[in-house]
């Protein structure tokens, strides 16, 4: 009895239930019916589609075109090239030079003469070619010197003259340049000046001659013993000077 009594409230529960729900469609009508229906319909068919799958992109490739440039086409220009001539060096000359300090040229006769400083009239003069003999001469007058000029050079200047201690006879001076000889004449305390154009001279060779002829040692020897003296060359070219 008591399980016929339970269902029999189940029932009428469930008819209770209807009949509210049979109330509210016949209080919304036709078309809500048909509102609610879609509405139900469109959601379980949104939840039964499979998710969309992304749609694969095409990669895009730019091939190189193969045609020649069109003949309107100005070309691109040609790369510059730069190019330096290299121009030759000279060689230069210093602003000036000692005539004593450049090199020799062979042949000289110089074992009378000393590069020393010397006294000339009065001044002294350094780096002087000096012509001179103690009782005798070991070379033969005149006692050259000769120097390398390379072309280098446009002037010679310098003093000759007879040393302030040398005896008072005249002594003559040469400079030969590739040939060409240029005389100077000097007495004591009467010097004389030297400005001479050397361009393009290739050498120069100093010529300084003996005030009187030279005596051999036993000649010198004899007259020195009986008293007599011997005039011996004591004369300078005075600080001889080169300029470019």
């Amino acid at each position: 009895m008591a399980g016929q009594g339970g269902r029999r409230r189940l029932w009428r529960e469930r008819l209770g239930v209807t009949a509210d729900v049979l109330q509210i469609l016949g209080w919304l009508g036709l078309p809500g019916l048909l509102v609610i229906g879609g509405f139900l319909l469109g959601t379980s068919s949104e939840d039964a589609s499979p998710p969309s799958q992304p749609t694969p992109t095409t990669p895009t490739v730019t091939i190189p075109s193969t045609q020649p440039p069109s003949p309107n086409t100005p070309a691109p220009p040609a790369p510059s090239v730069s190019t330096t001539t290299a121009e030759p060096t000279t060689e230069r000359a210093p602003e000036s030079v000692l005539l004593a300090d450049l090199p020799r040229v062979n042949g000289n006769n110089d074992i009378d003469i000393d590069v020393t400083d010397v006294q000339i009239n009065g001044l002294s003069y350094p780096n002087s070619l000096h012509y001179n003999c103690s009782l005798y001469c070991d070379g033969t007058s005149p006692a050259t010197y000769g120097v390398v000029l390379g072309r280098k050079y446009t002037r010679l200047q310098a003093t000759v003259g007879v040393v302030d201690s040398g005896p008072n006879n005249p002594v003559r001076f040469e400079i030969d340049l590739d040939g060409k000889v240029h005389t100077y004449t000097a007495q004591l305390g009467k010097p004389a000046d030297v400005n001479l154009d050397v361009t393009g001279a290739l050498q120069a060779k100093v010529r300084i001659y003996a005030p009187a002829p030279l005596k051999s040692p036993l000649a010198a020897g004899v007259d020195a013993a009986g008293g007599k003296s011997s005039v011996l060359p004591n004369a300078a070219l005075g600080h001889p000077v080169l300029l470019p």
